[in-house]
């Protein structure tokens, strides 16, 4: 199928170059294209101009100074997952990217993109004229729910798609963004299904992450088929220790909401306890206090409760 519309293709090879480019209207970037490319052929998307970010050198590769990772933001899946040093100190990292959808998508894909990658709910993806689409009701509400948040929503209740994003913010990463000259936290780039923070002509250049003593993480993901499939539900959990105590937690639902969803309760619960069995009940429990499951979803609440007690078992065996 090809592409319904004309438009611009640009290649900068700076910084300065794409956000100029990326400030003008009608102008997105794109990266590996996976996700974009077959929203153009399907026409929910019709940018005037298309800005390429795989030939500015600063979005591209993966250094590591002992204490602190940085991933530029073009680097692929598959060099995450295949990176040394990352399988070394942040194998849970390269775990999440080896699992994101087949080598030939990891292979295109970027980093960037996966975590920026728009909304999957099939009722905006085949056009439905829902709140995404300039609609007015979201139709997931008594239509089919399976897919969509069981914490709420307003408007909209599609979930936010992204694996690496629940293993990067259980991480702590924080991001640069070119064109405010600043850096965020990952998790404050998510402010509502499908809507970042990022305004016109900014761009997420790096990914940075600090190594941290005593620390275990670990990715978790349920899905239908073992490949290609996005996550009915994920979680992202890391647990530092001082001994047996734990010292601090995060612990992310993936695809269970309109962002990244962190199980506040959970963590605070988990603060200065050890993990027996009795505590990694109660903390998988917390994780899903306060759901609300549409009618068709109620089953993602048992997989959310059972990912986040097979990884606590695991970090505490492992």
């Amino acid at each position: 199928m090809i592409i319904p519309f004309e438009f611009e293709y640009f290649r900068p090879s700076s910084i300065r170059e794409a956000v100029d480019l990326l400030s003008e209207e009608d102008s997105i970037p794109i990266g590996g294209g996976t996700d974009l490319v077959p929203m153009f052929k399907d026409a929910l998307i019709k940018p005037g101009k298309v800005v390429s970010l795989k030939n500015i050198p600063e979005t591209h590769g993966i250094e590591f100074d002992g204490e602190r990772l940085s991933i530029g933001s073009a680097v692929t899946l598959t060099e995450i997952a295949e990176n040394g040093v990352i399988r070394e100190h942040f194998n849970s990292i390269a775990t999440t990217a080896r699992n994101v959808a087949s080598p030939q998508i990891r292979n295109l894909g970027t980093i960037g993109g996966n975590l920026c990658q728009n909304l999957r709910c099939p009722y905006y993806r085949l056009g439905y004229p829902c709140h995404k689409n300039g609609g007015k009701k979201c139709f997931a509400i008594g239509g089919e729910s399976r897919w969509h948040s069981i914490f709420g929503g307003k408007k909209c209740f599609a979930v936010n798609p992204s694996d690496m994003a629940t293993i990067l913010i259980a991480h702590g990463a924080v991001l640069e963004i070119a064109g405010r000259n600043d850096t965020i936290p990952l998790e404050e780039l998510y402010e509502g299904p499908g809507e970042l923070s990022l305004k016109k002509g900014e761009i997420i250049t790096r990914i940075y992450l600090e190594r941290r003593e005593n620390s275990k993480a670990i990715f978790m993901k349920f899905r239908l088929r073992g490949s290609i499939d996005f996550a009915l539900v994920s979680t992202g959990i890391r647990i530092d220790f001082d001994g047996n105590e734990i010292e601090d937690a995060s612990i992310i639902l993936g695809s269970v909401y309109g962002t990244p969803y962190r199980a506040i309760n959970s963590e605070e619960f988990l603060k200065g306890n050890t993990l027996t069995d009795t505590a990694i009940t109660k903390a998988s429990e917390l994780a899903v206090e306060g759901a609300k499951p549409l009618k068709k979803n109620k089953y993602k609440v048992k997989i959310a409760k059972t990912l986040v007690k097979r990884g606590l078992e695991t970090l505490r065996g492992g």
